[in-house]
């Protein structure tokens, strides 16, 4: 029996912060990416949950 290795597609992802009082002192800074299992994605800094956007690079090209 051989092994296989299937790669279907690899998609990545840039997140966006959404401008904002909390998000704009954080630029260079350090942020907390929550990747659920249900499909949820929430970005953080400290206790904060920091509004977002995506931009799909495959989609772009």
């Amino acid at each position: 029996m051989a092994s296989k290795l299937i790669l279907e597609g690899m998609a990545i992802w840039l997140f966006i912060l959404n401008p904002s009082e909390i998000s704009r002192p954080l630029a260079g800074q350090k942020v907390i990416v929550c990747d659920y299992p249900d499909g949820r994605v929430e970005i953080m800094h400290e206790t904060f949950t920091l509004p977002y956007r995506t931009f799909d690079t495959l989609g772009s090209v």
